[in-house]
């Protein structure tokens, strides 16, 4: 199921990547929208199905009986988090397209910070779903602070909330980029 995702955040990069080195600043932006819409779809689909079929697929990856509840619990947070865990890497590549790497390692601190702060206080408290717990607050926090960049406009792409619509062909082309991976 990821890899799905890490196709669509990879072209979603080249597309981007293509705009920005066209000198195309409004489709670099359409393009950087439209790629956050389709992984927050995509990611948001695929987190369900996740979360719904969190037994079976635990099951089919060898969890036996004995720890299966706490995978199955793990696993159902993991997917319940996956537009968070998806969005961070999407938007940090792009941002990297773009020539914005600095922006993306501020993302990952970020994201490591709450990790090192999380980690050990909801390991500690609520154990397995305390730790997958603390590893989606993280990612969310990577992903909160890259998108305040996104919109605030502070980096060579930006998301223009007054042309929140969805382009079906810029999504299309992200998709059909993404298609061989």
């Amino acid at each position: 199921m990821i890899s799905v995702l890490m196709a669509l955040s990879g072209a979603s990069g080249a597309v981007v990547a293509r705009h920005v080195g066209a000198n195309d600043e409004e489709g670099a932006n359409l393009a950087t929208l439209q790629a956050v819409i389709l992984m927050t779809l995509s990611s948001g689909a695929l987190g369900i199905v996740g979360f719904m079929f969190a037994e079976p697929l635990m099951r089919l990856a060898g969890a036996d009986a004995m720890v299966l509840p706490s995978a199955v619990a793990y696993a159902r947070i993991i997917f319940a988090g996956l537009i968070a865990m998806e969005l961070l890497p999407s938007i940090g590549g792009m941002l990297n397209t773009a020539g914005a790497p600095q922006i993306r390692l501020t993302m990952t601190l970020w994201m490591m910070g709450t990790q090192l702060v999380l980690e050990p206080l909801l390991t500690l408290r609520f154990g397995l779903a305390g730790a997958a717990s603390a590893v989606v607050a993280a990612n969310a926090a990577g992903m909160v602070w890259g998108l305040g960049v996104l919109l605030s406009g502070r980096a060579a792409i930006r998301i223009d909330v007054h042309n929140l619509r969805l382009d079906f062909p810029t999504m299309g082309r992200i998709v059909r980029v993404a298609l061989p991976s």
